[in-house]
């Protein structure tokens, strides 16, 4: 019987508690439309940030840095392109422009101080010449 009358007042403190009703009360209405305030406000972000990653992979990843231009001695000497050895650090591979007039690639030795055509021709650097201005701002 004891545990009747036990089972019988948990019933009645349940009973007690009252379930949401149909309609929300102001609270509720007002958490709603901060949630949906929330919602709205992420979901635009969201949008923006897509919208804005896809017109940065329109931009080209790698753009092209401007040569190297100087005047030494009456002459315009332009570095266009230019590598560096990883093996022999002395060493460059550079396309150089002398007066407008863009040279083919060629090895630059800065330590023994001459330029090697792809043909394999070993020329001696020039004085105040594009080999200078190569190894000048190398080092």
């Amino acid at each position: 019987m004891k545990r009747v009358k036990e089972d019988a007042g948990y019933l009645c403190k349940l009973s007690s508690y009252k379930l949401p009703s149909d309609k929300p009360t102001v609270k509720m209405t007002q958490q709603l439309q901060l949630w949906h305030g929330w919602t709205r406000r992420l979901s635009s972000a969201i949008a923006l940030a897509v919208i804005m990653m896809g017109l940065l992979s329109l931009v080209p990843l790698s753009a092209k840095a401007a040569p190297l231009c100087r005047q030494i001695e009456n002459h315009q000497i332009c570095i266009l392109t230019i590598k560096r050895s990883a093996k022999y650090f002395w060493e460059y591979r550079a396309v150089v422009s002398v007066d407008g007039v863009p040279r083919p690639l060629e090895k630059y030795d800065c330590r023994q101080r001459v330029r090697v055509s792809q043909g394999g021709k070993v020329i001696p650097f020039s004085r105040n010449g594009a080999g200078d201005l190569i190894c000048k701002l190398a080092n």
